[in-house]
Order: structure tokens, then sequence, then C-alpha cells
């Protein structure tokens, strides 16, 4: 039965290992980063969607479709981490690496002006399960809207200010790649940057719609690793408690250490300037704590292999074998 524990705690301990990777596997996916739907004069092809790769590694787009009510199915292209790609919506050009047109033969209708959205899908089939990233501006419950609300890539009720018509005005992230599914993580650019970060220009340049939010990107997704985290010091707590009742130290010490190392939150209000924020310091975070786990799965296994040893040891000495 005491065995049976044990055993019970180090799938514990391995199910949280792997969870933890697998949760910044997770919140790696193509970001919309960028929009530019209303051009001064005629917007024909002259609008544009911009996409931003987060992840620590290629993704290849084939198959994959994005659009607003007409769809344009990506040819192959392979987006490499932390990269840019611009999709020229009812554009005809030549694809490269980072630009790509979707032609005026399938697409006739441009971006909408004073209110529309965007879609992104892994896939052909349109639906919750393949939706990766979804934005609406001018109003709220638009086509979609309830599909990503089910996939947890949107927020229900919420929708972006339509930039003002005719003013050259892109909607983008305020931290490249950084998306957390609010609208306080969009604002308005009186600079659009196809291809490229996304830069502030003179605030009082900004309209008044412009976006607040409470917390930045980075400091969103950090705070969700902590439970994780929590986790595994509770578990291995509760295994040093059932099997090494005698040492004054435990493992959980040193994961405290990490918890006491995230960083304070802090409050924002009124217009959001940009900064110039690592997009991967959120993942870089995510590494450290993983390696920690590592470590921390070893120390502990390797604990309760020198306790069992010792305690075979001592039932052997209580209950040497009788000679024949």
């Amino acid at each position: 039965m005491i065995k049976q524990r044990h055993y019970s705690y180090i799938i514990a301990l391995v199910a949280i290992f792997f969870i933890l990777p697998g949760t910044s596997l997770a919140a790696q996916k193509i970001i919309i980063n960028e929009i530019f739907s209303d051009p001064a004069g005629n917007d024909l092809g002259l609008e544009w969607i911009e996409l931003y790769n987060p992840a620590g590694q290629d993704v290849d787009l084939a198959g994959w479709q994005i659009g607003m009510g007409q769809y344009f199915t990506l040819p192959q292209t392979f987006m490499p981490a932390n990269s840019y790609l611009v999709v020229h919506w009812r554009a005809d050009g030549q694809n490269t690496a980072n630009e790509l047109f979707t032609g005026t033969a399938t697409i006739n209708a441009n971006l909408g002006n004073s209110s529309g959205f965007v879609v992104l899908f892994n896939s052909a089939k349109r639906n919750k399960d393949s939706i990766v990233d979804y934005i609406e501006y001018g109003k709220e419950n638009q086509t979609w809207e309830a599909a990503a609300v089910q996939a947890k890539i949107w927020t229900k009720g919420q929708f972006l200010p339509a930039p003002e018509a005719n003013k050259n005005q892109s909607l983008g992230q305020i931290v490249d790649g950084q998306d957390g599914n609010e609208t306080g993580d969009w604002q308005i650019y009186p600079q659009p940057t196809p291809g490229q970060p996304n830069k502030t220009g003179n605030t009082d340049d900004y309209s008044s719609s412009d976006i607040t939010r409470e917390q930045t990107p980075s400091q969103q997704k950090i705070s969700q690793t902590l439970p994780t985290a929590g986790a595994i010091q509770v578990a291995l707590q509760q295994i040093m408690d059932d099997t090494l009742p005698n040492q004054t130290s435990s493992p959980a010490e040193a994961t405290s250490s990490l918890a006491a190392q995230t960083p304070k939150q802090e409050n924002f209000s009124g217009v959001q300037k940009h900064t110039d924020e690592d997009p991967s310091q959120s993942s870089q975070f995510k590494i450290y704590l993983s390696l920690a786990a590592v470590i921390i799965l070893a120390a502990a296994s390797g604990a309760l292999f020198i306790y069992l040893r010792r305690k075979k040891s001592i039932d052997n000495q209580q209950n040497p074998m009788l000679p024949f």
C-alpha cells in the first residue's frame, strides 16, 4: 500500500512535468497582429492583414484560411519563429516568403471600414475547433464571435474601435505577438507598419477611442503559469511529508523562491504607450520554470530512491531470513 502511494506521487510529478511545457506549447499560435482596413481613397488592393508567429518553431500554414465572409486559403507557407507575414487583401501580386496576395478573382469584397472582423482557421473546416485567432471592430456579436468565445480566443461583448475613416490608420497589437484575447491588447496606429514591429508615433496623434488596459499581456501570461508552479510545490511537499519526515528542509522551499521572483503587477490607465518588450520574455520564463521543474523532479526522485533503499535495509535487519 505504501509503495502504491509512492508510485502515485511519482506519476503525479511526471504528469505535472509534462503539463508545464505543454501549457507553453498550447499557448503558441499564429496571431493576427495588425490590420489595415481603410486606406485613404480607393481601398482596392491596398488593404492587408499582418500575421505574427510567436512560437519557438516554424509553422506551416498550408491549407489555413483567413478572411471575413470571404476566405483566402493560404498556400504552403512556412512562418519562422518571431516572423511576420502580410496577406494583401483583394490584391494581385507575386507571393514571397513574407508576403501573400489573395488575388482579385476569388476575393471580390474589401475589408469592412466602420465595422468588421478578421478570423483565422488552421484548416478549411471552419468551426470552433479549427479557429486560431479572431478580432472584431466597430461593433460586437459579429460572425464567428460565438465560436471564438467558445474557443477562448475572444471575450464576449468586446470589440475594437474602428480606425477613423480615410486616415490611413491601422489596428495593431500593443506588443507584437502577445495576444491576451482582450481589446486592451490593441490600439490604433497612425502609422501602419506591415511586416515590421508595431511602433507608436506621437501619442497626440491618437484618436480619443484608443484602448486602455490594466495589465500587459506578458504579465497576464506569467500570472497564468503560477498555479502550475504551485501545483508542483504542493505535490513535492506531500511527498516529503510522507516519505522523509526526519528532514528539516524540502524541495518545496526551493520552489518558493520562484514564486517570490514573480514580477509585481502594475495598473495602467489612460493611453497605453507602446514598449519595446521582447515577445520571447514570457516563453523564456516558462523555459526557466520547466528547467526548475526538471531539477526538482530529479531531486525528489533521488531522495525517494534513497529512502526506499534505506527502508528496505532496515526491514531486512528487523526480519532477517532464517537459515535452513
